[in-house]
């Protein structure tokens, strides 16, 4: 047994890096979008800037059909924030109605035939629970 190290990667290599000759490589469809982009629009032609329209409604409607993991997160977080909105619009109507009709009905609360007349409302459930 010999007590020497020896570098058995690639030099430059990054650790945990896997140099592969399976990597994936763009298609033509891609390479082709990619180098029409590279140009100004008065530069294409009318099948290049056709080429390229179709290319990224193709690619729109992959996103839309396919949500990634950040997309479904960020509908669930719309929805909840939708709902907590909707609630705390009706607790601030319901607080201002109260203000409102506490501000509105006092004065009649006050007067002498509305005391009355609540008071013979309340009479039965006195007497019959």
């Amino acid at each position: 047994m010999t007590d020497t190290l020896k570098h058995v990667g690639i030099l430059g290599m990054r650790w945990g890096h896997r140099s592969s000759s399976s990597k994936s490589h763009p298609s033509k469809d891609h390479a082709i979008a990619s180098r029409i982009k590279a140009k100004k629009l008065s530069e294409m032609s009318n099948d290049e800037i056709n080429t390229l329209s179709k290319r990224i409604q193709l690619e729109k409607q992959y996103k839309d059909l396919n949500p990634g993991k950040v997309a479904r997160g960020a509908k669930h977080v719309d929805n909840v924030m939708s709902t907590l909105g909707k609630v705390a619009l009706g607790i601030g109507t319901i607080t201002t109605l109260a203000a409102a009709g506490q501000k509105y009905l006092s004065p009649v609360l006050k007067s002498r035939k509305v005391r009355k007349s609540l008071l013979l409302l309340e009479a039965p459930k006195a007497i019959y629970g």
